[in-house]
This record gives structure tokens, C-alpha cells and sequence, in this order.
């Protein structure tokens, strides 16, 4: 037989890809000028409150972090596929993953369901893995995975741009002229510039880079993409590494 578990190798190998893709896009978009960095005051206390403005996002975000997902998501429904063909039994079309929410419903799903042909080592591995105590519930970044991955399949998971670094800042005002100046800006909030008064104006408005993260409900919720994406893989391919060890 071909070796252990090589379709789901790829796939994981793809959607590590698509992750490249999301980087090379995010890199193009901080390349532009894609913020712009404004003064306003207060009405209430007159202090200098500087904020920032960004352009939208690349359309084609959301289009790549579901391919990422999916192909991680399709590794273990293809690993699940490869354990029961490997016990010399015939899978059904309606196979799949043990996606669980806790460790009932996982113990269920390994002695009722077709994935019960796995060998005793590999279903210890996918008890310990994915449900290793009954309070991970929803928490488990595969039960993660798994509601990320049917939510794409209804709608776009478009991400979000939780806040700005911006480094090389200048502003100017009555008599004074502050350079290199670094904000962190959370979206959509404005941070006060309480030791400098008069009219001010932005003269130099830095580099800026984004933080770009997702805006679904959950354990990844206002988490890096980026990020989150390395650990899915790497959470993916520990999984799939342990349940091959059996094997050897």
C-alpha cells in the first residue's frame, strides 16, 4: 500500500500554500497606502485625539483563508478514510473525521460510528488528541476547525483589521515638531495626545503594519490569521504524525 497517509500530507501541504498566499497579499496591502492617520479634537475636553482610517481589504482574503481551512479540515477526513480502509473495511460515503464537542460524544462517535475499525492505539491517540478532558469542549482548536470550515461553506470569513502599528510618525504643532513617533491603534478607536495642546497636523505619516485578524465568534475570535493558520497546520500534523506512529 502507498505510504501512510500521503493525500492528507498533501493537503496540509496545500493549505500551507494558500497561508504563503495570504502573506504575499497582506504584504502588498501594507505596501500601499493603505492607512491614513488624522487628528481631531475632543468636543468635550479639547484634548488632541489622533485615530486612523484604512482602506478595505483585499476581497480575495477571505477566498484564501477558506481554501486554507478547507484543505486542513479535508486532511483528517481523509486520514479518517485511510484508517478504515487500512482495517480491511470498506468506507462509506458518509465517513468522516470524529468531529467532537467533548469526550462523550467522541467515545461515541469511535465505538458507534465507522472510524470503531481503527486500531486501539489510534483510537487512544484521537481520544487524547481531540477531547482530553470533558471540559475542552469547543475550546479544541479541531472542533475550531471543523465550525470554521462548515461556516465558509455558507459565507465568507472576512477578516478583520483589529489594529495598526504605526512606526516614523510625525506631527507638528505650535512650536513644536515630535518625530518618530510609534502608535498602536486599536480599529476604530482613538488614542489622546494629552502632553501636546494647539493645532496639530501629521506631517509624516509613518510606516504602518496591520494586524488583520477573525472576526467569527469563538476560540479564534480576534486571533492573528496568520497565526491561527500555523498552528490549525501544525495542530493538524501532529495529529496526523502521532496516528502514523502506530502504524510503524
Amino acid at each position: 500500500m502507498k505510504a501512510y497517509f500521503s493525500g492528507s500530507r498533501l493537503k496540509i501541504k496545500r493549505a500551507d500554500k494558500h497561508v504563503l498566499e495570504l502573506q504575499s497579499l497582506i504584504s502588498d496591502y501594507e505596501q500601499g497606502n493603505f492607512y491614513r492617520l488624522f487628528i481631531e479634537k475632543n468636543p468635550q475636553t479639547g484634548q488632541n485625539l489622533i485615530g486612523v482610517e484604512t482602506v478595505a481589504l483585499p476581497t480575495d482574503l477571505p477566498l484564501i483563508i477558506g481554501d486554507a481551512l478547507h484543505n486542513l479540515h479535508s486532511a483528517l477526513e481523509l486520514m479518517a478514510f485511510e484508517i478504515v480502509t487500512r482495517a480491511n473495511q470498506t468506507p462509506s460515503k458518509n465517513l468522516y473525521f470524529p468531529w467532537s464537542r467533548n469526550l462523550q460524544e467522541l467515545e461515541g462517535t469511535l465505538k458507534n460510528g465507522e472510524i470503531r475499525a481503527a486500531p486501539a492505539p489510534v483510537s487512544k491517540i484521537l481520544l487524547d488528541t481531540i477531547a482530553p478532558d470533558t471540559g475542552m469542549g469547543e475550546r479544541n482548536p479541531l472542533h475550531a476547525l471543523h465550525t470554521l470550515d462548515i461556516e465558509d461553506k455558507h459565507r465568507l470569513l472576512i477578516p478583520v483589521i483589529s489594529e495598526i502599528t504605526v512606526t516614523g510618525a510625525a506631527i507638528e504643532g505650535p512650536g513644536v515638531t515630535i518625530r518618530d513617533n510609534t502608535f498602536i491603534l486599536k480599529a476604530g478607536q482613538k488614542a489622546g495626545l494629552i502632553s501636546i495642546p494647539g493645532e496639530l497636523k501629521i506631517t509624516d505619516h509613518g510606516k504602518g503594519t496591520a494586524l488583520i485578524a477573525f472576526n467569527e465568534a469563538g476560540i479564534f475570535q480576534a486571533n492573528p490569521v496568520i497565526q491561527t493558520l500555523h498552528l490549525l497546520s501544525q495542530f493538524v500534523t501532529g495529529v496526523l504524525d502521532a496516528v502514523t506512529k502506530t502504524y510503524l
